[in-house]
C-alpha cells in the first residue's frame, strides 16, 4: 500500500449511514484495491464492481491528501437490484473517470501537480485525488450534485507499451463495469441527476460504456421512465477520434442494386450519445500530449478513418455539421498548454460548473461551436502560457503540422501521414548512423 492511502475497516452498514450530507466514494473494477503494489491492474470479471466511501485528511498544508476506506463491497453483474439501493450514494452523483497512466493530480493547495510519467508512478487512488481535487474547486455539492464518485480502472503504468494494454484494458473489462455502475444509478433513483466528467483515455471509456447502454435492446428504457443515463456529461482531452461523434451519409456500404437505401455510417461513439443529455467537450490545439496520440493510435483505433485519427481533445470535433445533436465544443486553447492542466485551470472549471448546474436540454439541438475560453488572470493563477523544455520546438511544429493538414481531403492527409512517418525514419536512421560513426570513430 503507498504511504499516502490507508484502510480503514468499517461496518457494513457505513456506506448507507453516511448519505445524509455529501460523500465521496471510490468505484473500481480493480480485484484489490488496497494493493501495496502500485503496479496491479489485475481486475474484475467483466461488469463487476467494488464500492467504497472514501475519507481524506490533510497531514500538512500544502500535502496531498490521505485516503482513507470504509468497507469495500462487491457488486456482481448477477446481483439483484434491491441489494444495491442499500450500497451506492443516493441523490445526484457527479463521476469522475480517470485516463491513461492514472492522469491525476498530486495535491490540491499545491496547484494540482499531475503525474503524468516525469514523477514516480501514481498510486491505484489517483483518481480519488483527482475527484476530491475537482470537487474542491466547483460549487458546494448541493445543488448541483450530492455525492462524488471517482470511478478507477486498471491501469498498466507505463507508457509503452502501457497505452496499448490500457485500451484493452477498456475494452475487455472497464467499460462493462462503468456502464453496470451508470445502469444501476439510474436504476436505483431514476429521477437522479447523473453528472460526468472524463479525462483523457477515460473518454473512451466512458463512449465505450454507453455505447453498451444505447444499443443493447435490454439495457432500453421502460415506457414512462427517461431515455438519458447521463444528464450532462464533459471530456476533457478527449483521447477519441476526432470523428467518433459523427455520422456520414453514404451510398457505399451497401449495393444501390439491392436496396437503393443510403446507409449512415457512425463514428464509434455516435450511438452512445442518445442515452446523454448533452456532451460539453473541451479541447485545445497546445494539448502536448493528444498532439503525439495519432502515431500511437494508428492501428488501435476503430473508426478507420485517415482522417479521423485527430485526437477530440486536440481539435474538437471534426466536422461539427455531422456531429451528433446536443454536443457543445469549447476551444481552450488559450488557457490549456498542458494535457492534465484541465482540473487547474480556473477559467475551464468555472465554465465546468455552470454547464454542470443547467439541465440537460429537452429539445435535440444540433452540434454547435461554443465561443472559445480566453485565459485570464486570478487571484491565485497568473494567465496561462505555454512551458518552454527542450522539447517544446518538436511540439510546435508537430501542431502545426497537423493544424495545416487537419481539414484538407482526404488524399492530402494520406500524404501528409507517409511524409510525417518517412520525416520520424529519417530522424532514427540519422541517428543510428550517428552513433555507428562515433563507435567506429572510438574504435580508430
Amino acid at each position: 500500500m503507498s504511504s499516502s492511502t490507508t484502510t480503514q475497516k468499517a461496518p457494513e452498514s457505513a456506506l448507507a449511514s453516511d448519505q445524509s450530507s455529501s460523500a465521496l466514494y471510490v468505484v473500481t473494477c480493480r480485484a484489490d484495491p488496497t494493493s501495496a503494489d502500485p503496479y496491479d491492474s489485475l481486475p474484475l470479471p467483466g461488469g463487476d464492481y467494488q464500492v467504497a466511501q472514501a475519507f481524506h485528511t490533510h497531514p500538512a498544508p500544502g500535502a496531498q491528501p490521505i485516503f482513507t476506506y470504509g468497507t469495500w463491497q462487491m457488486i456482481s453483474h448477477r446481483d439483484a437490484p434491491e441489494r444495491l439501493r442499500g450500497i451506492l450514494p443516493d441523490g445526484d452523483v457527479l463521476i469522475v473517470v480517470h485516463g491513461f497512466h492514472e492522469t491525476a493530480p498530486e495535491g490540491v493547495s499545491t496547484g494540482l501537480t499531475v503525474a503524468l510519467g516525469t514523477q514516480p508512478p501514481p498510486t491505484q487512488q489517483g483518481a480519488l485525488r483527482l475527484a476530491h481535487a475537482f470537487r474542491k474547486r466547483l460549487p458546494q455539492p448541493q445543488p448541483l450534485y450530492k455525492h462524488t464518485i471517482a470511478f478507477t480502472w486498471p491501469c498498466a503504468h507505463r507508457i509503452f507499451p502501457g497505452y496499448l494494454l490500457d485500451k484493452e484494458e477498456v475494452a475487455r473489462f472497464a467499460a462493462f463495469s462503468l456502464a453496470n455502475l451508470l445502469s444501476d444509478l439510474r436504476d436505483a433513483e431514476p429521477g437522479r441527476r447523473i453528472l460526468l466528467v472524463a479525462h483523457s483515455m477515460g473518454c473512451f471509456l466512458a463512449i465505450k460504456a454507453l455505447n453498451m447502454l444505447a444499443v443493447l435492446r435490454c439495457a432500453q428504457a421502460s415506457e414512462g421512465t427517461t431515455p438519458l443515463i447521463v444528464d450532462q456529461m464533459v471530456f476533457y482531452a478527449a483521447d477519441m477520434n476526432a470523428d467518433a461523434l459523427q455520422t456520414t451519409l453514404t451510398d457505399g456500404l451497401a449495393s444501390p442494386s439491392r436496396s437503393g437505401i443510403n446507409h449512415r455510417l457512425n463514428g464509434y461513439g455516435y450511438q452512445a450519445l442518445d442515452r446523454v443529455g448533452r456532451l460539453t467537450v473541451y479541447y485545445s490545439y497546445h494539448d502536448n500530449a493528444l498532439v503525439w496520440s495519432p502515431f500511437a493510435n494508428l492501428f488501435s483505433e476503430e473508426s478507420g478513418g485517415w482522417d479521423g485519427r485527430a485526437r477530440l481533445g486536440w481539435c474538437g470535433p471534426l466536422d461539427i455539421a455531422s456531429t451528433h445533436k446536443n454536443v457543445v465544443a469549447v476551444d481552450c486553447s488559450d488557457c490549456i498548454y498542458d494535457h492534465a492542466a484541465y482540473f487547474i485551470r480556473h477559467e475551464v472549471l468555472e465554465h465546468t460548473a455552470a454547464t454542470l448546474a443547467e439541465p440537460a436540454p429537452a429539445i435535440l439541438r444540433p452540434a454547435e461551436q461554443a465561443p472559445a475560453l480566453q485565459t485570464t488572470a486570478s487571484a491565485a493563477q497568473p494567465c496561462a502560457r505555454r512551458q518552454w523544455t527542450w522539447y517544446t520546438p518538436a511540439e510546435i511544429a508537430r501542431e502545426q503540422w497537423e493544424r495545416f493538414f487537419l481539414r484538407k481531403p482526404r488524399w492530402v492527409r494520406r500524404i501528409a501521414l507517409v511524409l510525417g512517418w518517412l520525416l520520424i525514419l529519417a530522424l532514427l536512421a540519422a541517428v543510428v548512423y550517428g552513433v555507428v560513426a562515433l563507435i567506429q570513430a572510438l574504435i580508430r
